[in-house]
């Protein structure tokens, strides 16, 4: 009886840690996770951020717009993930700071790097490589990768779809209330 109590606890406290539920920022109501036992290339983390759902909200790599909330994922993952993020560089880039997009299609207005990045890689490599966005482990700076370096992720969770009426839904609520108006007016 006692093993089996012990047992249970020792279960709970390990899928607890292992499956965290993500954390909201109330600030634009998205949720965000860190998907720590994930190793491996941006284009893979990326598919595999597109594949998550939590709440019926779609995920996708996350994408860092504001101070605020790189601040709020940095607080809520310990401070210093290092982990893939929503950011990569367009093919028609021609230097290492242009050319940046958000994998949702959000506005490139801010941006929190290293003192030395963005460098497609500097005198190390081949310029023009680095096309990838990652949250880097000194203090919550960005940092342009290769798509061949292997890393978690973090997971950003939001309703990407935006109800449009279809236009028989519209005909109907139309109906409807012109219906209940020729009602009451025939109740007078």
């Amino acid at each position: 009886m006692i093993l089996s109590f012990l047992l249970t606890i020792t279960f709970t406290l390990i899928a607890g840690a292992a499956f965290a539920t993500p954390v909201q920022w109330s600030v634009n109501g998205h949720y965000y996770e860190h998907i720590s036992d994930f190793s491996g290339i941006w284009t893979a983390a990326d598919s595999d951020a597109q594949s998550q759902s939590y709440q019926s909200l779609n995920g996708h790599l996350a994408t860092i717009t504001s101070a605020g909330e790189n601040n709020f994922i940095l607080s809520s993952f310990g401070g210093n993930p290092t982990a893939f993020i929503g950011g990569y560089q367009l093919d028609t880039a021609t230097t290492p700071d242009s050319g940046w997009a958000w994998v949702t299609g959000e506005t490139w207005d801010y941006t929190a790097w290293y003192s030395s990045e963005p460098n497609d890689g500097g005198d190390n490599y081949e310029n023009g490589q680095e096309d990838y966005l990652m949250l880097y482990r000194d203090g919550g700076v960005w940092n342009d990768i290769y798509n061949d370096w292997s890393f978690s992720y973090i997971v950003e969770y939001e309703d990407m779809q935006t109800p449009v009426p279809e236009p028989a839904t519209l005909i109907l609520l139309g109906s409807g209330l012109a219906g209940l108006a020729f009602y009451r007016r025939k109740r007078k």
